[in-house]
């Protein structure tokens, strides 16, 4: 087994801190950032299992990127969208998982 390397987009990060501003007016500052850490080491993990997702069906996704693959985060709440190159993961976006139906 393969060892990805995982390359994160600024929009990704962005997005994850925005997440954080709405989850810190919903709880405590602390506990937003511990959300905000558990959602970048849930996109870390697809450098051991990245390879095996299959390729997305959905238009969304393919709007992203035309190899896109999607994986949905513990929580259920988002929908992370990257794809291989090579020997990378690239995260691509990360999105409400309810905008993507397949």
């Amino acid at each position: 087994m393969q060892i990805l390397e995982v390359r994160i987009s600024r929009r990704v990060f962005r997005k994850i801190d925005g997440i954080v501003d709405y989850v810190t007016g919903l709880t405590s500052q602390e506990n937003a950032r511990k959300y905000g850490r558990a959602l970048i080491a849930e996109i870390l993990q697809l450098a051991i299992y990245g390879r095996s997702i299959r390729k997305s069906g959905s238009v969304v996704a393919k709007m992203i990127h035309p190899e896109a693959k999607t994986v949905t985060t513990r929580n259920r709440k988002w929908r992370i969208v990257f794809h291989i190159e090579g020997d990378c993961v690239m995260v691509d976006d990360i999105l409400f998982s309810s905008m993507i139906t397949r």
